[in-house]
């Protein structure tokens, strides 16, 4: 497995600034909306599966939001 530098430029950057706002969003309301056990576990797979496709389609945001 061999890692490499990312490309940094703005769009990098802004789909870095989109997915941390989002991880701060969710652990914020984390604390609001989960009182139990079952409401934590429900509520973090839904977060978990939302982030998963917001990584996988980032660029495509990234790419409309700088157009």
């Amino acid at each position: 497995m061999q890692h490499a530098w990312p490309d940094v430029n703005n769009a990098w950057l802004l789909g870095w600034i989109a997915q941390w706002i989002y991880v701060f969003i969710a652990i914020w309301l984390f604390d609001i909306v989960c009182l139990g056990s079952v409401s934590a576990a429900i509520y973090s797979i839904i977060v978990g599966v939302v982030y998963y496709y917001l990584q996988l389609n980032m660029p495509t945001l990234v790419e409309r939001w700088l157009n």
